[in-house]
């Protein structure tokens, strides 16, 4: 049973996402919600570009080019340069507490969790079924894709408002009901779900309303438009106490869609390096799952880190660091330790 949890979670969330968008919610889904305690989905028809142009079709001024939406993406985007550059230096990879406090504080309790990344991704997934939107909306998705080639998935580890959530929340033990590799892979296999939930729900409805189900901005904002916003919010806090990152590790799109740019050649990749004495030190730091013992190997896979630099610390030899994606250097290593170390 305490294996399901984490696919009952994407479950709920699933659930929670397949029923059409109620009348009248015709929205695009591309608007900058910020403390909106409704959640109320607002009309936008704006095409792909045009609420860049002033007065298009000759009507009234348009809203301004740097928009909301547009300001708070490219803030989230730079940050996460800033977070790249940050964790390959031991000195200022203690930042990175700094960085999620900033983000709780800012994207989460001051803009309400507006805009969201997942959002975004609905709104790419919109486009390519032929919907016009705002390429503001889509910037914000668009924009990390760049940056984690270059940098690893630091948006994740250092300022997602969403995980730093769950990080604050957690409650280090040694009790860990979720750590073995059967549960890893459960809570992967769930992640796919919902993002093949996601893809479907939007290509039927043609709409991106995530803000309606959102439980991040049901804790941020303390309101709801859809009991389904309470009972996720619920669980999460839940899992949250007994699982690092339970939502990131179990239901998030976009931690997976930019996993994926790690298998992409000359991608920022982690990797033992000549120093590696197979102590296991990093086995051992890693929180997020990236690293886990299959039988007697173990396993390093950059779909799933976070880049939060717990094992390059946790390494005193400096065997683990940055890589670019190669045939030396592949985006899942397998490994296995000294006989004396897998005695222990």
């Amino acid at each position: 049973m305490k294996r399901c949890l984490p696919g009952i979670f994407a479950a709920l969330c699933i659930s929670a996402a397949i029923p059409f968008a109620p009348a009248g919610a015709q929205a695009s889904g591309d608007e900058f919600l910020p403390l909106d305690r409704s959640n109320a989905i607002v009309d936008s028809s704006s095409t792909l570009g045009a609420d860049s142009l002033p007065g298009g079709n000759g009507g009234p001024a348009g809203p301004p080019f740097f928009n909301n939406q547009l300001k708070w993406a490219t803030i989230a985007i730079l940050s996460s340069v800033a977070a790249g550059f940050l964790v390959r230096f031991r000195s200022t990879r203690r930042l990175r507490i700094v960085f999620l406090l900033a983000s709780l504080a800012v994207l989460g309790f001051y803009n309400g969790a507006c805009p969201c990344p997942i959002q975004s991704l609905m709104n790419f997934v919109r486009l390519l079924i032929g919907k016009a939107v705002s390429w503001k909306s889509l910037v914000y998705f668009a924009g990390l894709i760049p940056v984690t080639y270059i940098f690893g998935k630091t948006w994740c580890g250092w300022v997602c408002h969403m995980g730093a959530l769950q990080e604050f929340l957690h409650l280090p033990s040694k009790f860990k009901p979720f750590g073995s590799v059967r549960a890893t892979r459960v809570m992967r296999i769930s992640r796919w779900m919902l993002l093949a939930a996601l893809v479907a729900w939007v290509a039927m409805t043609q709409v991106a309303i995530w803000c309606r189900y959102d439980p991040f901005k049901v804790a941020y904002t303390l309101s709801s438009g859809t009991t389904a916003g309470w009972i996720l919010l619920g669980l999460l806090l839940v899992l949250s106490l007994f699982i690092h990152r339970p939502f990131c590790r179990a239901a998030c799109p976009i931690g997976l869609a930019l996993g994926w740019v790690s298998r992409i050649p000359g991608a920022s990749v982690l990797g033992p390096g000549m120093e590696c004495t197979g102590c296991l030190s990093c086995v051992k730091a890693c929180r997020i799952g990236a690293i886990v013992q299959d039988g007697s190997s173990y396993s390093l896979d950059n779909g799933e880190c976070v880049a939060c630099g717990d094992c390059i610390d946790a390494c005193r030899p400096g065997g683990i660091r940055f890589f670019r994606k190669s045939g030396k250097h592949p985006a899942t290593y397998r490994f296995s330790p000294p006989s004396s170390e897998r005695s222990r």
